[in-house]
């Protein structure tokens, strides 16, 4: 559970979800896209410097300097947020490390979202 850093736009089912104010749109019936791809949003400037993420995806996510996390291989939007597309079948799986790290931030900043349907799959 965050700390309501992320809203529903509207109804479950909609097309649109805010993520701090930004809009993320649902690639709605892209079947083209694997099943298994996901675009991970880490925005840093709300980070609480939890260092939960460190600690359950070495492989995605370092501790800075500053004391919050870095995120390996993100590109930076415009809008401030770090984005990355992953590949990963595991995904499904609890104990996956990266849907561990969306799932224990304690201040709901990481998300991964399933690029064929828009799908939220981990954090809040």
């Amino acid at each position: 559970m965050g700390l309501g850093l992320f809203e529903k736009k509207d109804n479950v089912g909609d097309k649109n979800a805010t993520f701090l104010g930004g809009t993320l749109e649902k690639e709605k019936g892209n079947k083209s896209v694997s099943p298994h791809k996901y675009r991970v949003i880490y925005n840093r400037k709300y980070c609480v410097d939890g260092d939960i993420c460190t600690f359950v995806d070495t492989e995605r996510f370092v501790l800075a300097k500053d004391g919050k996390a870095d995120m390996k291989g993100a590109v930076m939007g415009e809008d401030g947020k770090f984005v990355m597309e992953v590949e990963d079948p595991g995904m499904n799986d609890i104990g996956n490390p990266l849907r561990r790290a969306a799932d224990s931030c304690p201040a709901g900043v990481i998300r991964v979202i399933r690029i064929r349907d828009g799908t939220l799959v981990a954090g809040s």
